[in-house]
């Protein structure tokens, strides 16, 4: 009697192929990316000859100081929770970026209590020569509280400055990024925002395998950031620039939408950006490197579904969410095949290898007693698979290797960033790994109205938040009204502006 694997050899086979071909569509898309940045670096490169600045500007005229003072003035917005190692370094960077023109700092925390709020007065005493503001934005109940940080910064950014840029505090910016940003934003008025996008990398001293599933996740990520003409239609919450003029206007209310229930800024802008036809502008310089150390399975799982949740649950437009849940389902079928089609081999791969076991020890066996004609088809689609995951592993480690490349150009002064101790099998390994979680994490999320966020429950609804539940110190959940949070913070913003308006104050009196 045919053993039932053979039996089952056209759908195993179909599976192997549809998780390969979908592969080979990942690795098309990362090596046209690496392509494209291996160039942009080289040609960076190749200007340092006749400009040893080109890193920040390849026009070496852009230098003079009757240009730089033509430089529109910049804010930049920190929404602020907690510290680590790092972060007074990182403050620190982002302080004396080398944009040319002027600066203004606005750090927002949510209450004196955080942690970073000493270290952000130290950075003031210790660095009187530049503008830096320290914000307490107070609690939020009505949106996410990054949201109502930046807010709380960009009521006063926007009214002395001409461009409005909200970045992590964490993450580090090359010398040359503002300008970029600056260049794009001036010379394209279709452009609602300009933005960047992340490259993580893990660590040399790494133990566990959580830190190459964050990396994947981004690497994958990024390649919808891929673009002929750096205009993408996606956007990066790490990392945004706004018009001020624009936000004093509240164009296409996307004040409204992040104070009123926002939960993810970025999906926001890029919800309004493709609905009113704007363009979203990501100069190949905005890349950001970050290192991926050690972190428990529980926030790599967590973060995904928090990924997910936006994508499904959050929404400015009912355009934006049909193609958003669209999406979804489009990556999590395309992992669930890319880890069914590896399930698959597995098993044909076993199956062999018991019947190779079997004609070693039984005297009477044979070959054809394991395997026939039927064992043809799986057994090329086991090759065909295997060929597409060893493709993809050298995809994505050119992919990170240019990525690093890139970024020691762009910020020369800097340690250089290497990624040679990631190793091909190890990638391959961990994307098998990291296939199942996608869809894993799809479903759980959809089946749920409610995510965990740094202590916080979002329950959304209609694409807003409805409500935000934190823990107390008995360990109860608790809660207040979105309304009453809402009309907490219109007279706080109203408050602030009577205070910084002349006019207004006097009319108060």
């Amino acid at each position: 009697m045919a053993p039932l694997l053979l039996e089952w050899g056209v759908p195993l086979t179909a599976v192997q192929v549809l998780g390969a071909l979908f592969m080979s569509a990942l690795t098309i898309a990362l090596a046209s990316m690496e392509r494209v940045r291996a160039k942009f670096a080289q040609g960076i490169k190749t200007l340092e000859q006749e400009n040893p600045l080109a890193f920040i500007a390849p026009d070496v005229s852009k230098f003079r100081h009757s240009y730089q003072l033509t430089l529109p003035k910049c804010g930049v917005v920190m929404p602020v929770k907690g510290v680590h190692g790092q972060s007074y370094a990182n403050w620190r960077a982002q302080i004396t970026s080398l944009y040319g023109g002027q600066l203004e700092f606005f750090f927002c925390v949510e209450s004196e209590d955080d942690p970073a709020f000493p270290h952000i007065q130290r950075l003031q005493r210790e660095n009187p020569e530049f503008r830096i503001h320290l914000c307490v934005a107070g609690r939020s109940w009505h949106c996410s509280q990054k949201i109502h940080n930046q807010l709380h910064g960009f009521e006063l950014a926007m009214h002395s400055c001409h461009y409005v840029i909200v970045i992590d505090d964490d993450i580090q910016l090359h010398p040359g990024t503002i300008r970029a940003w600056v260049e794009e934003m001036e010379t394209d008025a279709t452009a609602l925002l300009a933005s960047g996008y992340a490259f993580e990398y893990v660590a040399k001293d790494v133990t566990s395998w959580t830190p190459y599933l964050w990396m994947l996740w981004r690497l994958c990520a990024s390649t919808g950031f891929n673009h002929t003409v750096d205009r993408p239609t996606n956007c990066w919450g790490g990392a945004l620039m706004y018009r001020a003029s624009e936000l004093q206007a509240n164009v296409y209310g996307i004040i409204d939408a992040w104070r009123d229930g926002g939960y993810s800024e970025d999906f926001i802008s890029l919800s309004l950006a493709r609905l009113h036809r704007r363009t979203i502008a990501v100069p190949k310089a905005a890349l950001f490197p970050s290192e991926v150390g050690d972190t428990p399975f529980f926030r790599f799982w967590n973060f995904v579904c928090r990924q997910v949740y936006v994508l499904t649950q959050t929404y400015a437009t009912g355009a934006q969410r049909f193609i958003a849940i669209g999406g979804a389902f489009v990556n999590g079928f395309m992992h669930a095949s890319i880890f069914l089609g590896a399930v698959a081999t597995a098993t044909f791969a076993l199956y062999i290898a018991y019947g190779l076991g079997r004609i070693a020890l039984v005297r009477d066996a044979s070959l054809r007693d394991v395997c026939d004609e039927r064992c043809l088809a799986p057994a090329c689609g086991a090759a065909f698979y295997c060929f597409g995951l060893v493709v993809f592993a050298l995809a994505a480690k050119q992919c990170l290797t240019t990525f690093a490349r890139l970024c020691n150009v762009l910020s020369p002064e800097l340690p250089p960033i290497d990624v040679s101790h990631v190793k091909l099998s190890h990638l391959m390994i961990a994307y098998m790994i990291y296939a199942p979680i996608v869809p894993a994490a799809t479903l759980t999320t959809l089946t749920s109205s409610s995510i965990l966020w740094s202590g916080v429950r979002f329950t959304a609804r209609a694409g807003r938040v409805i409500s935000m539940h934190r823990m107390n110190e008995q360990g109860e959940w608790f809660t207040v009204p979105r309304e009453k949070s809402l009309e907490t913070a219109f007279r706080a913003i109203t408050k602030r502006q009577v205070e910084h308006d002349p006019l207004l104050r006097s009319l108060a009196q």
